[in-house]
């Protein structure tokens, strides 16, 4: 036991210092000095060392914490470590134990401050990321963007009083910094986005944009897309960058998303050979992007390919010898307009309302499962991946690759399914027209293998691989299939529901009511209001509807009352 110290726990933690050659007692060890004086029979003093280590205690905390577990004996011991020679005290240390015996005033600040000095904005956001005892790594993206994987990281590091040191140079107000902590394990957090604040002085340092990292491609759609030719953030994060085309003079101004990437599927005017300039701003800086950070070149649009197409409609595009009455032109619409969505796609002349309302059904509940399976080749070809499942249920894909030739009418417009949103060939949203095409090439390479009736279950199925319900629909079990619809809603399922047969006895039930007989619906949803249940739908023509709203869009709701009396079958497949 060393020399004058009473309090056993007291003299183990001395005596662990002592065996070190240099007995310094600094601004860790000293909270097992603390800890083992504020030890009370409720608390050991291991309990109580993690009360003074938690994060965020202040040292008023921490003195108030051990004082309130201090003995006479305590007290004694340690003032009888403030009388050694050997002992080597950081500042901090010894004010904690000379404020526990009497001797002075605990001082609420470290004494030694930082050895980084930072400004009280920029301190707390950093504290926020870092434990106490932690590493940050610091980059600034404003200063260079290119150095936001970390390569050129700063360090600075945090002890357990929160002070800050390390190097932080350059680091001007308004910059915007990539921070995350290493810990002592080796451990690392993720990178987070700051923004400098209180640096003193005003926001001059505009934003760093690299010329180089930025291609312009003619997409063949008498547009241009901005293509991202590097890894990484172009700039610092909101950044607003203007394109300027020398040719026209027309300007085309975007801002980069939270994380310092291009917006995507962004698209100026231009054609391949003009030269864009590029200016950037931060928002306070050069906001009329009078200086330019360089020039950058649109290249031309990959040579578009032609494949085989499918067969068209024998029941009316193919004449009696075999041969097509129908033709096909290139039509280089954007894949995706807006998102997807179930009001995205129309029938067309086939007799696959089947096919339409699935697909939209799918569009409306998992508009992902849509875009995750067609691919744009950027050649004027499009992949797109259905799904098969076996008999014990294992789900594989079958890639279909084809082309945006289409059979059109004598107005040029599509004569198969097309997209709601326009009939220009180079403005019409392509993915349904090519999901059609793609479905007629797997079926068996002719629109004739999906024109003539069909399975909206196997539909849902090529698309999300999920199994599928069929539930006939008659007056008595109404709510049963009210509730299985709402219960598809609740979970995202798709649906659709069919009409009765044109040549049976049900047959005149649609006379003059705008729904009509064998024809599939998009089931959209129910609702439930002052004690009546509805059903909204949709018609794949994407237009005649029952009711009038003023919008001819195909989509109207009816009383459940009357949905079983209308239709027959209700199809759910069960993501």
């Amino acid at each position: 036991m060393p020399v004058g110290i009473r309090d056993k726990q007291l003299s183990q933690v001395m005596s662990q210092i002592d065996r070190q050659p240099a007995k310094k007692i600094d601004d860790e060890n000293v909270l097992q000095l603390l800890a083992s004086v504020g030890d009370r029979n409720a608390d050991t003093s291991t309990t109580v060392l993690g009360r003074l280590t938690q994060p965020g205690i202040s040292r008023k905390e921490q003195f108030e914490e051990a004082k309130a577990g201090l003995s006479n004996k305590e007290r004694d011991d340690l003032t009888s470590l403030l009388g050694r020679n050997d002992l080597q005290w950081t500042p901090n240390a010894r004010n904690f134990i000379e404020a526990l015996v009497g001797r002075s005033e605990l001082s609420t600040e470290n004494q030694q401050g930082d050895s980084l000095a930072l400004p009280a904005a920029l301190k707390d956001k950093l504290s926020s990321v870092a434990k106490p005892g932690e590493t940050l790594e610091i980059v600034n993206v404003s200063d260079n963007p290119q150095s936001a994987d970390g390569a050129s990281k700063m360090e600075v590091k945090v002890d357990q009083w929160g002070r800050f040191s390390g190097q932080l140079d350059g680091v001007k107000e308004g910059d915007h910094l990539r921070v995350r902590s290493r810990g002592a394990n080796g451990n690392v957090s993720n990178w987070i986005n700051l923004q400098a604040q209180g640096m003193g002085g005003e926001d001059t340092h505009n934003a760093k944009i690299k010329p180089e990292e930025m291609g312009l491609e003619a997409n063949g759609r008498g547009s241009v897309d901005l293509v991202h030719l590097g890894n990484g953030m172009v700039s610092e994060p909101g950044a607003q960058v203007r394109l300027t085309n020398q040719r026209t003079g027309e300007n085309f101004d975007f801002t980069l998303d939270a994380n310092g990437n291009l917006p995507s599927h962004t698209t100026v005017g231009g054609k391949a050979g003009d030269t864009f300039s590029i200016a950037v701003s931060d928002g306070t800086n050069n906001v009329d992007f009078k200086e330019t950070a360089g020039t950058t070149k649109v290249m031309g649009a990959p040579e578009p390919i032609d494949l085989q197409e499918p067969e068209p409609w024998k029941k009316r595009h193919v004449n009696e010898d075999g041969t097509p009455n129908v033709k096909a032109e290139r039509f280089s619409g954007p894949l995706f307009e807006n998102g997807v969505r179930a009001d995205d796609v129309k029938q067309g002349s086939l007799a696959n309302c089947y096919l339409v309302a699935a697909a939209s059904a799918v569009a409306g509940t998992d508009p992902d499962a849509i875009k995750n399976m067609i691919k744009d080749n950027g050649n004027g070809t499009y992949t797109v991946n259905f799904k098969e499942r076996d008999y014990r249920g294992r789900v594989t894909e079958k890639s279909v690759t084809v082309d945006g030739d289409l059979f059109v009418r004598p107005d040029g417009s599509a004569l198969y399914g097309a997209g709601m949103n326009s009939k220009s060939k180079d403005q019409m949203e392509m993915w349904f027209p090519i999901f059609e095409k793609a479905y007629a090439t797997y079926k068996g390479n002719s629109y004739d293998k999906i024109g003539n009736g069909g399975s909206s279950a196997d539909v849902m199925k090529s698309i999300l691989g999920a199994n599928t319900t069929y539930s006939g629909v008659e007056d008595y079990n109404a709510d049963r299939v009210f509730d299985s619809l709402k219960k598809a809603q609740e979970n995202g399922w798709p649906a659709t529901a069919a009409t009765y047969g044109k040549d049976g006895p049900e047959a005149e039930r649609y006379s003059g009511q705008k729904i009509y007989p064998w024809h599939a619906y998009t089931v959209l949803g129910v609702q439930e209001e002052d004690g009546k249940k509805f059903v909204q739908l949709r018609n794949p023509w994407g237009s005649t509807e029952p009711g009038y709203d003023g919008k001819d869009d195909g989509i109207f709701r009816l009383e459940l009352k009357d949905f079983v009396h209308y239709y027959s079958g209700v199809t759910i497949a069960q993501g």
